[in-house]
């Protein structure tokens, strides 16, 4: 690896799921696919990571939920790991974690449902041991959409978990 991050890999055909990490940024994950090709195929993936600072603000990927509930499925658990990892590597940092839904069902019915799963994510990291205090849980519903609710791929993008940090604490002074 070259000091832009810059590296060579081989790997057999498939999929793959790509997480970068840095210290003080947010990792990243993608999936990857390795397919047939003539000759040996090839593959370019420019990943970038963003600063953790404060206001900044991620949606956190592959958290997934059945229909209509609040509960963590369990595909969910390596990404929220992720998320722990941060949080852990930041003990002063606190978070802002909020749920957001498409626009179907009612608007009222949307913010109890994104505010349950919001909560679900905050339970979670309590359970792996992060302190209550650092993280506040809020459902927006279908208030904030990232996309127009008008096709049913632009529904699951506005059904996402979102990550902001509210306060980095000593850890922004140190980074410094």
């Amino acid at each position: 690896m070259d000091d832009q991050g810059t590296y060579a890999i081989q790997l057999p055909l498939g999929k793959y799921e790509q997480s970068t990490t840095a210290p003080g940024y947010f990792f990243e994950t993608q999936e990857v696919e390795v397919a047939p090709s003539r000759g040996r195929p090839i593959i370019e993936n420019k990943t970038y990571v963003r600063k953790l600072e404060k206001n900044a603000r991620f949606v956190l990927k592959n958290i997934y939920y059945d229909v209509a509930k609040a509960t963590l499925r369990p595909e969910s658990v390596k990404e929220l790991n992720r998320l722990l990892a941060i949080m852990e590597a930041h003990p002063s940092m606190v978070v802002e974690i909020s749920g957001h839904t498409d626009s179907d069902a009612t608007a009222d019915y949307n913010i109890v449902l994104s505010e349950a799963r919001a909560q679900s994510v905050e339970n979670y990291l309590i359970q792996q041991g992060v302190e209550h205090g650092r993280m506040v849980p809020n459902g927006y519903g279908e208030l904030l959409p990232i996309v127009p609710n008008n096709t049913t791929a632009n529904k699951q993008l506005n059904r996402r978990t979102e990550f902001r940090v509210l306060d980095m604490g000593i850890d922004q002074v140190s980074e410094r």
